[in-house]
């Protein structure tokens, strides 16, 4: 049993009797340990983005206990309780760490199995539900890391990248890894760029879904995110990594609903996919594809273009001096 108590000191908040439990957990397949955080709706007054939000407007006043039910091959029902996550590390951004509640339990879940999430209130006489399949961890197909193969992008020359669909309707994030090594002949230190692709939603039939890596775009990416080299450093490309990051569908609703660009949880009225709560029950895998080379054509060019040519990029056939 879990309680949370709040202080009873006023707070600039306007209640209408109505607050609700709000909660939020992803399920990754990949992973033993998964994220459970609950707190309550609230209102500020006054721009919700400028507003400080004090920690106690985020805590329940409410004992609860949370698990995760599976249903067995021979019909019996594993369950997965929640208990206490250690998230002081944890980046809150504008909200109080100390209001933010993060539960954990460590079980495994499989993709294309349905799991469901269940949130008790005994004081509140409040059950929050909701159930989710969660998404199979997918295959990249295209690059696909073949011994001795290089990639070419240029301006006027792109990328298709392919990959396996996972459950109906999800939602899926490309981002290409720049990685290269700067110094100079003494001593180099290994750096990288993230650059996210377009997020691709897989509403159709097709089993291969696919996302195109403008090259113009993509050294203009280059360009404006690395700032030229001290005096007297080189840098040398290593290659890219392809990372996917794949959401199920209620995340792609969520996300198409527009309600998680805002700062703060009073606008999840409109999406909400747990009964009895406001908030976000769905699941999140990852893969990758690494160590992709690049052509010696494109080495050279970012090498000698006028666009990047101020970044320091050795030649393919140079090295540090």
């Amino acid at each position: 049993m879990i309680s949370f108590y709040g202080c009873q000191e006023d707070i600039d908040l306007i209640y209408d009797g109505t607050s609700r439990p709000v909660a939020y957990c992803l399920l990754n397949p990949r992973d033993s340990i998964h994220y459970l955080r609950v707190s309550r709706s609230f209102i500020v007054r006054g721009n919700p983005a400028s507003e400080t939000i004090p920690a106690d407007s985020l805590i329940l006043d409410s004992e609860f206990y949370a698990y995760l039910e599976a249903e067995s091959p021979d019909g019996s029902r594993d369950l997965n309780y929640f208990e206490l996550a250690d998230m002081n590390q944890r980046d809150s951004g504008r909200f109080p760490k100390e209001g933010l509640v993060v539960l954990k339990t460590n079980c495994p879940v499989e993709g294309g199995k349905s799991y469901g999430l269940y949130i008790y209130f005994p004081t509140l006489s409040r059950i929050v539900a909701g159930s989710v399949t969660v998404a199979d961890p997918i295959k990249i197909l295209d690059p696909d890391p073949l011994p001795g193969r290089e990639i070419t992008i240029l301006e006027d020359q792109g990328y298709m990248m392919r990959w396996t669909k996972s459950v109906k309707f999800a939602v899926y994030q490309p981002v290409i890894r720049f990685i290269y090594l700067e110094g100079d002949s003494h001593f180099q230190v290994r750096k990288q760029l993230e650059i996210p692709q377009p997020l691709v939603f897989g509403d159709s039939e097709n089993a291969i879904l696919t996302s195109f890596l403008n090259g113009a775009g993509f050294i203009d990416d280059l360009a404006k995110n690395i700032p030229p080299p001290d005096s007297g450093q080189r840098r040398k490309i290593i290659g890219f990594d392809i990372l996917l990051t794949t959401g199920g569908p209620e995340l792609a609703v969520f996300i198409r609903s527009g309600e998680n660009a805002i700062g703060s949880f009073t606008g999840l009225d409109e999406y909400s996919n747990l009964d009895g709560a406001v908030g976000l029950y769905s699941s999140i895998t990852y893969t990758g594809v690494y160590n992709n080379r690049f052509s010696d054509i494109t080495v050279n060019h970012l090498a000698d273009s006028d666009k990047t040519r101020t970044l320091g990029f050795l030649r393919y056939d140079e090295d540090f001096q």
